[in-house]
Formats: C-alpha cells, structure tokens, sequence
C-alpha cells in the first residue's frame, strides 16, 4: 500500500479548514461563540483519529495477509 502525499488526504484539508475557522473567529473576530467552535474542533479531531486507527487497522490487516501468503509459499 503506497501512501499518499499528505495533501491529497481529506483529513489535512479537514485539518486546515478548521485552523482557519478558529484564526478567522479569534483572530479577526469572525464573531462565532467560541464554545461551537471547540465543539467543531473536538468533532473534527475525533474524526481524524478515528480515521487514522481505521487506515492502521488495515495496514495491519494487509501485512499479516500478506506475511501469511508468503509463509504458504
């Protein structure tokens, strides 16, 4: 499995889109309660855990498939 440039990854461009929700509201008082905001962020951050302990779990799941075929052989 090759892994894919950081960019081309929806978890990044979810990453980025959330900084600049947070610089646009603190920074230049975007006016958004700030307590939504953290909701965003803490949803967005689950999220992108969440998808990275699934993407391991099938790296592992392919490298054991993949060791058990070779030891067949």
């Amino acid at each position: 499995m090759m892994k894919e440039p950081i960019w081309k990854q929806e978890e990044f461009w979810v990453a980025v889109v959330t900084g600049i929700l947070v610089i646009l509201n603190q920074g230049l008082g975007l006016g958004i309660d700030p307590e939504p905001v953290l909701y965003i962020v803490a949803l967005v951050f689950a999220w992108i855990v969440g998808s990275s302990v699934k993407k391991a779990a099938f790296a592992i799941r392919e490298a054991i498939v993949t060791a058990a075929k070779l030891k067949d052989k």
